[in-house]
């Protein structure tokens, strides 16, 4: 009993430290993209940002950094969807 609560407590600790590398990741992610869009002399718009993300998802092959950019791609569109 002793030991599958160890485990248990070990495998959330895993869960939250994954969680927040991937926070920090996608940040840094979001923030290459988007300095990426401004030194091509574009305007960082929801549009600019998904159409990188997309072409980003076209050419990677790090299944992690593909994870990354399916979250952001995700969260962009969501926040996008409320606005015309």
């Amino acid at each position: 009993m002793l030991m599958n609560t160890v485990r248990n407590d070990q495998q959330e600790e895993k869960a939250i430290l994954a969680a927040d590398f991937s926070a920090a990741d996608a940040t840094w992610q979001l923030g290459n993209v988007v300095l990426e869009i401004v030194t091509s002399g574009k305007p960082p718009s929801n549009k600019e940002v998904i159409a990188a993300l997309v072409k980003r998802l076209e050419f990677e092959d790090d299944v992690l950094t593909l994870d990354t950019y399916r979250q952001l791609l995700e969260y962009v569109v969501y926040q996008t969807a409320g606005e015309s």
